[in-house]
């Protein structure tokens, strides 16, 4: 679900959704959600802690967006992640064949 942040606090739209394939999505109307809340209290206090968290989450990553990097700087740390987990995935099957043999 998307959205449900901006139904439990009322605010600017802040949610974007982009999808690699064709995707089918349901509308829950904010007229709906009114109604189910009301129906449901406990519910929306659920609803509002995860809403809280993820989008405390969301605000964090973005945070991290816009520190900036130059280019260089960001083509270097892009590199470094890729060849340490490609390391790391070396070392577990190395790791795994090497208890394979022993047993």
């Amino acid at each position: 679900y998307v959205g449900e942040y901006e139904l439990v606090f009322p605010s600017f739209r802040v949610t974007t959704v982009r999808t690699e394939r064709e995707v089918i999505a349901l509308e829950l109307p904010r007229y709906a959600f009114v109604l189910m809340i009301s129906e449901f209290p406990q519910f929306c206090e659920s609803i509002k802690r995860v809403s809280r968290r993820r989008e405390q989450r969301r605000a964090s990553r973005m945070k991290e967006l816009t520190e900036g990097l130059e280019a260089p700087q960001f083509a270097a740390c892009t590199i470094q992640c890729w060849f340490r987990e490609r390391m790391a995935r070396k070392r577990r099957r190395e790791r795994a064949r090497n208890q394979a043999t022993m047993q």
